[in-house]
């Protein structure tokens, strides 16, 4: 799966850390083999450097796509995103045990937001290698590799453990009523009278209600809708989605847009995606 991400040099930020993991983990399954920059982005973390990116990922999908490519692109989406959200203006003060350091991208963190930690030991990056614990599993849930999701309001301690030492870093949650983007794929060539899929990914969360409704919403140049996914309905907390939705572009169409709609009760609140992530395409008659 060819890499057409955007990158810009942040270098208050962390590592490209889950853009790499999902490169060097998903290839075998997405059947391609990683871009230069994933190639460059991994070479990087497994010689130690700290490189200090930002990423806004788009993926232009190739047709046709299997079942295990959506699966591949479901995944690659997701750990792609954490790296453009939930990152301070400056790192988390680093802890240190015998050795062993932890880093982690900022102390608090929305429900339902990823935050990224890094663990170092002999100024070599050992995230791939080290055992990630949460204390509070139900307020922030250890994803591997040094990712934890915030999943309500509350504390918890972030550990990394690696040859016997154990290093912890203090995350705050917060949950509030939230929907936001952070990555995006589609696939299609956006003719008039030919078929599209457009995929989003985020996070959300829940706060004044027990449950809400997540649906991806696709209109076109008067606003009028196009299509819908599925509603899903989301349990009270924080998240990330996926949501994709399938149609024929009908004729007259000049543009198409994407937003991820979140209702809670009479309240709707939408989230477009940034410039990077493409939220309109223009359709060829």
């Amino acid at each position: 799966m060819e890499d057409s991400a955007q990158c810009r040099e942040e270098p208050s930020q962390l590592a490209c850390q889950p853009v790499c993991l999902s490169a060097r983990l998903l290839t075998p399954i997405a059947g391609r083999s990683p871009s230069a920059e994933s190639q460059k982005c991994l070479g990087g973390l497994k010689s130690g450097s700290a490189a200090t990116r930002r990423r806004s990922v788009r993926y232009d999908v190739p047709a046709p796509m299997p079942m295990n490519r959506v699966a591949a692109v479901s995944a690659v989406l997701w750990m792609a995103s954490a790296c453009g959200n939930a990152v301070p203006t400056a790192p988390n003060a680093p802890s240190s045990g015998r050795g062993l350091a932890l880093v982690c991208s900022t102390p608090t963190l929305l429900a339902g937001d990823v935050v990224v930690c890094m663990a170092t030991a002999a100024s070599a990056n050992v995230s791939f290698d080290a055992a990630w614990t949460s204390s509070e599993p139900a307020i922030a849930r250890s994803e591997g590799f040094g990712l934890f999701s915030g999943r309500t309001e509350g504390q918890a301690s972030l550990t990394a453990t690696y040859q016997g030492k154990s290093v912890s870093q203090p995350l705050a949650v917060h949950l509030q009523d939230v929907v936001r983007t952070t990555a995006a794929a589609y696939q299609g060539s956006f003719v008039a009278g030919t078929t599209a899929t457009l995929w989003l990914q985020g996070f959300y969360g829940v706060a004044s209600a027990d449950t809400g409704t997540l649906t991806l919403v696709v209109a076109d140049q008067t606003g009028a809708t196009v299509s819908t996914s599925a509603p899903q309905t989301v349990p009270r907390g924080g998240d990330r989605y996926i949501m994709s939705t399938t149609f024929t572009i009908p004729s007259g169409t000049t543009r198409v847009c994407r937003t991820a709609v979140l209702r809670i009760g009479s309240t709707t609140m939408t989230a477009v995606p940034d410039v990077s992530l493409v939220p309109c395409f223009a359709v060829t008659p």
